[in-house]
């Protein structure tokens, strides 16, 4: 039988055995030895940790809003946000999202994190009810090296720790802005943040190349993109796709 002594200044508001289980002690103990922050301590200040658009109402193709659904690893991708209106976006301006935020699901798809690249010029960028946009201090923290904190085994687990709620579980923006992350020297933070921009930079040229090979392949072998049953052209259908992707 596993027996742990709690401190006396627990977390009156969780008394789920889960949230004090041996990982979770484990984890306590060992990043306590580095230089801890809360999220709400290393926030740009004069942007609130905040939830986006309730309901998209998928109207227009400037505006649009991310969905935890579609992070794609560590990153986002514009094409794949959900259009909003204008007069929607404007509703919810206060969770506007820009280069450099840092995305973390906090229903549905719960503790996912992203960072926010480049926007396309006259478009902009939101988030759903289901996602916390964080834009850190930059003299505080490196966004890139914090995605990546908060994406290994022990920010994982301090996501998924503040999970609350059965049928529809989630993290409360209260807890997740008590959430800490290790604030460590500034080469350190940005030999780390830097192995991320590279993934970032390799992933887009990719694409790039993916979409380069797509179209030369349209033009040499249209009948490749048909689908039979709807005569609409199509790549899923292509019978090569599998290997771009492994």
């Amino acid at each position: 039988m596993f027996i742990s002594r709690i401190k006396d200044d627990f977390k009156t508001s969780r008394f789920n055995a889960e949230y004090y289980a041996p990982q979770h002690i484990s984890d306590e103990k060992a990043l306590s030895r580095l230089n801890m922050a809360p999220l709400e301590s290393i926030r740009d200040q004069k942007a609130k940790i905040t939830y986006g658009i309730l309901k998209p109402d998928n109207k227009g193709d400037i505006f649009r809003v991310a969905k935890a659904e579609k992070f794609d690893s560590m990153f986002i991708r514009f094409d794949d946000c959900e259009s909003v209106s204008e007069e929607l976006f404007k509703e919810y301006i206060r969770s506007e999202v820009k280069q450099g935020d840092v995305l973390i699901a906090i229903g549905g798809y719960v503790g996912r994190p992203a960072i926010v690249g480049k926007v396309p010029d006259n478009c902009r960028l939101n988030v759903n009810r289901h996602i916390a946009r964080l834009r850190v201090n930059l003299s505080k923290i490196d966004p890139y090296y914090l995605v990546s904190y908060l994406s290994c085994g022990y920010g994982k687990r301090q996501l998924s720790r503040e999970i609350t709620g059965s049928v529809q579980a989630g993290i409360n923006l209260e807890d997740l802005r008590l959430i800490s992350a290790p604030v460590l020297n500034r080469e350190t933070q940005a030999y780390i943040g830097n192995k991320v921009r590279q993934a970032e930079l390799l992933r887009e040229w990719a694409k790039f190349l993916e979409d380069k090979f797509v179209d030369t392949l349209k033009c040499n072998f249209p009948e490749a993109f048909e689908n039979h049953s709807s005569g609409k052209k199509t790549f899923e259908s292509f019978p090569f796709r599998y290997h771009l992707h492994t």
